[in-house]
């Protein structure tokens, strides 16, 4: 984990922007300080986004799409 100033964060805003995924930078201070993360971006496969959406609570209807046929004719 990388240590940067408050007094670093204060002049240069873009010192955090360069953080890579995964990656945590420390800003001390005297009530024990502050943690910037940069969380990693997990690619979902086909078959995960289908198991989030089983796993929605709830009957979902079916939707009706009849209606955008007709405004393309």
């Amino acid at each position: 984990m990388r240590t940067i100033t408050r007094r670093q964060l204060a002049r240069e805003a873009d010192a955090t922007r360069n953080i890579s995924p995964g990656e945590s930078v420390h800003v001390p201070d005297a009530n024990g300080g502050l943690i910037i993360t940069r969380r990693k971006r997990h690619a979902l496969t086909p078959a995960q986004m289908l198991a989030e959406l089983d796993a929605l609570p709830g009957e979902w209807p079916a939707v009706k799409t009849d209606y955008l046929r007709e405004d393309e004719a």
